[in-house]
């Protein structure tokens, strides 16, 4: 299964905690795709002749620049996260999915996605660059369950296939399987000469295949300092880093702090 939330760029426009009134009534489009978690009452949406009734422990995601029409009749508790998120800058990682989609999440995945989305919205708006930082973590969490979820309702057992040529996807698995892989390993089992998978490389993704491997191995020694105890040394052994000095100072130009900090950030934060 391919890794698609390390290859996102993810934007957070809102999020809110709503408690709203019975009988009362919205009708506006949002600007960015709006992803809901519905904790109690329901709440009845319609757009373009369509009508949806959202209830407890419903998620329900909304495409943006889109009339709708929001109605509760009982009152209606919800979390509202405002997300837009593209693949390598380009693709819309949403439309995938063909939204408005409404579904209900099992009960794992539905204690993630509150805990998650009720993280964003007491932390938002970030005021300095490690509360950033932390926002954009959760929101990449969210989007990598979303597309676990929404997968499956769609029966697509790897959305990379839909987007990308095999060889590419060929690529990709083999960085997620091989985090130390240089460029001249990646372009022998792309098949290309090297001259030819740099272009096609940079022409799919946007990103030269060095530049590419830095933000894999970044993502992965993330993911590693919030949810593991790893030491610096062994996250930078593991994902393919010269050494931890290299490692802590791209990680910092990266996300504003050393490894060490940026996980105690985290600690105290929770």
């Amino acid at each position: 299964m391919l890794q698609m939330a390390n290859w996102i760029d993810v934007w957070v426009a809102w999020a809110s905690h709503h408690r709203w009134k019975p009988q009362q009534r919205f009708d506006h489009p949002t600007v960015t795709y709006a992803l809901w978690l519905v904790l109690d009452g329901n709440v009845i949406v319609k757009s373009c002749g369509k009508q949806w009734l959202v209830s407890p422990d419903d998620a329900f995601l909304f495409p943006p620049q889109q009339e709708r029409s929001i109605l509760t009749t009982t009152g209606a508790e919800l979390l509202s996260v405002g997300l837009d998120a593209k693949l390598f800058g380009r693709v819309d990682f949403f439309a995938q999915f063909a939204p408005p989609i409404l579904w209900r999440p099992k009960d794992d995945e539905r204690q993630y996605l509150e805990a998650w989305m009720k993280q964003i919205v007491q932390l938002f708006p970030p005021t300095t660059n490690p509360l950033r930082i932390v926002v954009n973590g959760l929101a990449q969490a969210i989007i990598g369950l979303c597309w676990q979820m929404l997968r499956n309702i769609h029966e697509w057992h790897d959305v990379g296939k839909e987007l990308f040529p095999q060889w590419l996807v060929a690529v990709f698995r083999y960085v997620k399987e091989n985090p130390k892989a240089i460029v001249a390993e990646l372009s022998c089992s792309s098949n290309f000469s090297p001259a030819q998978f740099r272009r096609l490389f940079r022409q799919w993704t946007g990103l030269s295949p060095r530049a590419y491997l830095r933000s894999h191995r970044l993502a992965l020694a993330r993911q590693m300092v919030e949810l593991t105890d790893f030491s610096v040394s062994e996250i930078a052994n593991r994902c393919g880093f010269e050494s931890a000095a290299h490692f802590s100072r791209t990680f910092k130009r990266a996300f504003g702090l050393p490894p060490s900090q940026y996980r105690k950030g985290l600690k105290e934060k929770g």
